[in-house]
């Protein structure tokens, strides 16, 4: 009553003043002649608005024209108002306007953060700029102080504020998500104070204050509960609270009517008498859920709120008409997107079954069909991946699941194709469901998928494959060594520019292990509420920014300052980032990051992997063993054992949880670890058996080799004693061949040795003459050897230049008179002319036209001239010159050099004629030497022919000896080495003849063995792969169960078979004994799952 000032009916003063002094309550006064213009009796005040000029009051609806939703507009973009976020527009308006800080609280859903981003960026004043910044738990406040400093400008020494005529309004979404620091304090949230209480704070650097001003802060938060705190009341004292509240069903029904008829109006009429339906039955949906559906530390993920029944109608208007325009596909398109809001984070059977159960119950009730029509099918999936073509995809239902499971894999193979890291997946039909899931949320605007399993159960490859599938870059960070908030930011930046700059579609792929700083998932968390990280961008970054998203901006009806291309950008990241988180929801970090991180989700659809059903593990043990080529003899049996294996773990796990309160999670890991140790241990245990057989097998092999090698030395010495006996009477006759024939080589020998002592006095004699030739012929090379040389230095020209003197120097006369003497030429008789009346002899005209006139062949002549062979009478005319002074190729040179070289060839040949001449005598007597050494030489060599045929004869017969010898020999050593041999053959036959009928029993019964071995193995890798973490009577019953399927499946093992039979090594456990194992059954488990897993083991003591 204290909010109620006044009563204005009469009636109701009477009829309410009984009850409320029953309850001692004060009533407010009545007051009299008030007139209400516009209200009826019965009207709540609040849905009125009472206009000044009117003087009445006015439902809020009528303020403002008639929301009609624009052609062409998309799902997203519709904001459809309603009375409630009328009214508190306007307040926020008010208050804003002047000068007001404001508080809005309300739970999440109601539109708090879009109400007010959409005033501030289409209805704002032209002065106002807005910021926007979200809390997180992770929120620090020198973060904050940056972000806000950045986007301030220096007025004048020590105030800061925005662009001068501008009011920055501050909206800080997520107001009490920071967490309490130890003291109980909320760091950004004092901040936030401080500037209320002082206008300011103190730049961090230089300790200097920093006066904010004109700004208007504007906040929203959640109720306290979960991740959200308390707020300070003196923060809250700064603020107008203007509250919101939940949707009225009236509201909400009145808002998806709007966008669902909007997208229905093409549909049949039937479809459309559907809306009404599908509204109040997503909303009984939606209350139930918050009703029975409670989170709990197992199921912290069980959060509802208003955006689930919008993401409900996001699949329901994606329908097209062309494919779905009649009532039955709506409603089952109806079933499948509550299934994949509120059924698919389901983690247990009896939620499920209560998922179920509502659907039956609003088709029975409020779609007049039975659930026998709606699910005739076991998998209702919607998709529209059925197309490859992007452009050409139409959601639709897909009715055959076995060509939707052949499309998947169509997609899968072509994606390893076209990648270098390939994905061996088995696409049975949960996969290629949870595939649909993934590439339904993708394909929707800012879909978010969160998925919650555990490890190893194809989150990340089928979101790689989804990904592919929706023919968008699938981006996911690389953690290594040093990997902090500062590589992680600008991995995030790559990802964020390729959306906003390159506007292309990116699939973010994060997962919990990547999780390095929780810094980490508060960058994500800011991702996935706003599309943006605080301080992430550089100068140069916004600049790109700025480039790109212009013609955007203008698109968008905003002007293109700096804040509103910053939102352009920020919306086109919206539309083109989707986060994927892959998560496990195993152990507290899960459930502190959802309290501390709240968009993880309410701004992601979640997706609850769960077990393996059969009809998986059944598809994957295929793939695994078929991969591998392991050849099994029953394939079938072992892949139902595994499969068997499995999910009896599953079943003792819960049993073992309810009685020790310990969890031992198995995981599709386990399974495929059980593969790989099936086939490690059955790869070994072949080896080994295998081994130990063909030992025995060469043992059998080497006792019947001796028996036949018994008979076959028998058979050999029998052979070889007439061949032996041969041989010796062979040798005794070659013998005496070889004896007479060297005593006739011997005579040879001393003939031979004879004629060469001959034959070499022989030639000392020879040599000696030769030497003595040689020595006189000696003098006369020099000079001859100079003359060859200086001939040779003469060219045609020089011998051109003597040919055309007509009165040549006496040197050049001379030297050629002596060349014509040597040559023979006769000279030309010519009257004196010194008068006497006389002829002389004029050589100088014969050397003109004969001597000179070819030099080519002047030069040849003097080259090839026969000097051992000069005539007398030549040598007794040619000596008279040798006597001149004047006759000197030193004074001759300084007359001509050709002539120079002339008169030294006619001493050369003058000099050799006699000592040639003197030489002769000698070259006779050496000429009879050889010849006679040349017969003593042909002798010998007859004598040294024979002589060597007949030690070719003794060498052959040598040969032949030696051979003979050498095959008697070897033929004495055969029998006696078939005698030993004999002997020992008799010795290892007799004393092995008791182990061949024992071996033989062994390699038959190892062969046997190997056809057990499945079957062993099989008992023995889920032992090593699962039994680890539990007791010992759980493990001998699954040994016993294991066992017993083994019989049922007829696959052949060892009766009792067990880990310790097959995999145990006497020696090796005697080792761990002595080394302190206690020598209990358990502990020997231990140690041979320890010795024989391929992972690291987990101890728990």
């Amino acid at each position: 009553s204290r909010y109620i000032w006044a009563m204005v009916s009469k009636e109701h003063f009477d009829e309410m003043s009984v009850d409320m002094e029953k309850a001692y309550i004060p009533m407010p006064p009545f007051q009299e002649g008030v007139e209400l213009v516009g209200l009826e009796p019965g009207c709540d005040l609040f849905g009125f608005f009472y206009s000044l000029e009117e003087q009445a009051w006015i439902p809020w609806m009528q303020t403002i024209p008639k929301y009609d939703v624009p052609r062409g507009a998309k799902y997203e973009e519709i904001v459809v108002p309603s009375v409630d976020s009328v009214r508190l527009v306007y307040i926020f308006q008010l208050l804003v306007t002047n000068d007001k800080h404001v508080l809005c609280p309300g739970p999440t859903g109601t539109g708090k953060s879009v109400n007010i981003a959409l005033w501030l960026q289409k209805q704002a004043p032209d002065n106002f700029m807005a910021t926007f910044i979200s809390f997180s738990a992770q929120t620090h406040v020198n973060q904050l102080q940056d972000l806000i400093d950045s986007k301030l400008e220096k007025r004048r020494r020590g105030v800061y504020g925005p662009p001068a005529g501008k009011k920055m309004v501050l909206f800080i979404d997520d107001l009490n998500m920071p967490l309490k620091e130890y003291y109980g304090a909320q760091p950004p949230i004092e901040l936030i104070r401080q500037w209320h209480d002082h206008r300011g704070w103190f730049n961090r650097k230089e300790l200097v204050k920093f006066n904010i001003v004109d700004v208007i802060m504007v906040s929203a938060m959640g109720p306290p509960g979960g991740g959200r705190t308390f707020i300070t009341e003196r923060l809250k004292r700064h603020y107008s609270t203007t509250a919101y509240a939940d949707f009225s069903d009236a509201a909400l029904t009145q808002i998806f009517n709007v966008i669902s008829t909007f997208f229905f109006q093409t549909f049949d009429e039937k479809v459309q008498a559907l809306l009404p339906s599908m509204i109040s039955s997503s909303i009984d949906v939606f209350k139930t859920a918050l009703e029975d559906l409670l989170p709990t530390p197992a199921k912290s993920h069980y959060l509802f709120n208003l955006r689930d029944i919008w993401k409900v109608f996001l699949g329901i208007c994606s329908l097209s008409p062309k494919k779905s325009n009649d009532p039955l596909s709506v409603t089952r398109c109806w079933c499948h997107e509550v299934q994949r809001i509120f059924g698919d984070r389901l983690t247990d059977q009896g939620d499920l079954k209560w998922m179920r159960e509502q659907l039956d119950k609003h088709v029975i009730q409020d779609f007049a069909m039975t659930p026998e029509t709606v699910f005739e099918t076991e998998r209702l999936i919607f998709a529209s991946f059925m197309t490859t073509e992007l452009d050409n995809r139409v959601y639709e239902e897909i009715t055959n699941v076995q060509s939707m499971k052949e499309m998947v894999e169509e997609y899968l193979e072509d994606y390893n194709n076209v990648n270098t890291i390939t994905m061996p997946l088995v696409m049975f039909l949960d996969a290629c469901e949870h595939c649909s899931r993934i590439c339904r949320v993708l394909s929707q605007p800012s879909g978010n998928v969160l998925l919650l399993g555990v490890g190893g159960s194809g989150r990340q490859s089928l979101t790689r494959l989804s990904s592919f599938m929706n023919e968008a870059e699938c981006f996911q960070i690389e953690v290594v060594k040093g990997y902090g908030m500062v590589e992680f930011k600008e991995d995030v930046k790559k990802c964020l520019m390729k959306c906003g700059v390159e506007d292309k579609v990116q699939i973010f792929l994060f997962c919990d292990t990547q999780i390095a700083k929780e810094d980490f998932v508060e960058a994500i968390n800011n991702v996935l509420n706003s599309g943006d990280v605080p301080n992430l961008y550089a100068t140069e970054d916004f600049e790109s920014i700025s480039t790109s998203c212009r013609a955007l901006c203008q698109q968008l009806g905003m002007q293109p300052t700096k804040a509103n291309l910053f939102s352009a950008y920020l919306t086109r990241v919206k539309k083109n980032v989707h986060v994927t988180l892959a998560f496990s929801p195993v152990g507290d970090a899960f459930r502190n990051r959802l309290r501390m991180f709240p968009s993880l989700v309410n701004c992601c659809t979640i997706d609850w992997f769960h077990e393996w059903p059969a009809e998986a593990l059944y598809s994957v043990a295929k793939q695994q063993l078929v991969g591998a080529n392991v050849e099994l003899p029953d394939l079938e049996g072992s892949l139902r054992m595994f499969q068997m294996i499995h999910q009896s773990v599953e079943t003792f796990s819960k049993e073992f949880l309810r009685k020790t309160n310990r969890n031992v999670y198995v995981t599709p890991t386990s399974f495929l670890e059980l593969l790989s140790s099936f086939r490690q241990i059955l790869a070994d245990k072949r080896d080994q058996v295998d081994t130990q057989r063909k030992r025995y097998s060469v043992g059998l092999t080497k006792i019947s080799d001796a028996e036949e090698a018994v008979a076959g030395l028998q058979q050999m010495l029998v052979e070889k004693k007439p061949a032996l006996e041969a041989t010796n009477k062979e040798v005794g006759e070659m013998m005496i061949v070889i004896q007479k024939d060297k005593a006739a080589a011997e005579e040879v020998s001393v003939a031979v040795a004879a004629e060469e002592q001959a034959a070499s006095v022989k030639a000392e004699e020879v040599q000696v003459v030769k030497d003595d030739a040689q020595r006189d012929l000696d003098e006369a090379l020099p000079a001859l050897d100079e003359a060859v040389q200086c001939l040779r230095k003469l060219k045609k020209d020089h011998i051109q230049e003597i040919k055309v003197l007509a009165n040549p120097p006496g040197g050049v006369k001379l030297a050629c008179e002596a060349c014509c003497v040597m040559f023979g030429l006769k000279p030309v008789k010519k009257q004196d002319p010194g008068g006497s009346g006389k002829k002389i002899e004029d050589y100088w005209e014969t050397s003109q036209k004969v001597l000179l006139s070819d030099p080519k062949k002047l030069l040849d002549d003097l080259m090839e001239f026969d000097k051992d062979n000069i005539p007398e009478n030549r040598i007794n005319l040619i000596t008279s010159y040798m006597e001149r002074d004047d006759f000197d190729p030193a004074a001759i040179k300084k007359a001509s050099i050709a002539c120079e070289a002339l008169c030294m060839w006619t001493r050369a040949m003058y000099k050799y004629h006699f000592i040639a001449k003197a030489v002769a005598p000698k070259r006779a007597m050496l000429k009879k030497a050889e010849e006679e050494l040349g017969e003593c030489q042909e002798k010998l060599e007859q004598a040294q022919d024979k002589l060597r045929e007949v030690q070719d004869k003794i060498a052959k017969l040598e040969a032949d000896f030696n051979g003979a010898v050498a095959k008697q020999k070897e033929l004495a050593d055969d029998m006696n080495l078939c005698e030993v041999k004999l002997e020992r053959a008799h010795k290892l036959i007799g004393g092995l003849g008791g182990e061949k009928a024992r071996w033989r029993q062994n390699v038959k019964d190892l062969t046997a063995q190997l056809d057990l071995l499945p079957g062993d193995c099989v008992v023995a890798a889920g032992m090593v792969s699962y039994v680890g973490p539990f007791t010992s009577a759980i493990r001998t019953q699954s040994e016993e169960l294991w066992r017993s399927e083994l019989v049922k499946n007829d696959m052949a093992h060892n009766e009792g078979c067990n880990m310790f039979s097959v995999l145990g090594e006497p020696v090796k456990i005697q080792q761990w004994v002595v080394a302190s194992l206690p020598n209990d059954a358990l502990s020997i488990e231990n140690g041979i799952i320890i010795d024989r897993s391929r992972r690291w083991p987990l101890m728990i003591d």
